[in-house]
């Protein structure tokens, strides 16, 4: 992934330019223009390149391939659960459980949802 200069006369009204050296002194014109135009591409980003080596992977395909890993890895870690006639309350600790194994970010942080304190008392 190289970058490609490409140099463009862009016109911008006097009264526009005046205001935003005025009022945005530190702007990036060429930023802005590049994000604007990047907007109007249509593009998903599915595609993605490290900063470091510039190698492109399918970001699309690799982010399909760690979701079907977490479902396997779920659908797996419920069955013992649904063997014992386990609870949805169980089936949340299972899943968090998975999740934390598989490192996905907040997983470990995150609450799992808990009963009504009347519902817990009851039992």
């Amino acid at each position: 992934m190289g970058v490609c200069i490409v140099r463009m006369n862009v016109y911008v009204p006097d009264h526009l330019a005046a205001r935003v050296k005025d009022e945005l002194p530190d702007l990036n014109v060429s930023a802005v223009l590049q994000q604007a135009l990047s907007g109007l591409m249509e593009c998903d980003h599915a595609r993605v390149a490290c900063s470091d080596c510039g190698a492109e992977v399918d970001g699309g395909a690799e982010a399909m391939e760690a979701l079907d890993r977490f479902w396997r890895e779920l659908l797996h870690a419920w069955g013992p659960l649904v063997d014992r006639g386990g609870t949805a309350e169980g089936a949340a600790r299972v899943g968090k459980a998975v999740a934390v194994e598989l490192g996905i970010p907040g997983a470990e942080r995150r609450a799992l949802p808990r009963p009504p304190k009347s519902r817990h008392n009851a039992a």
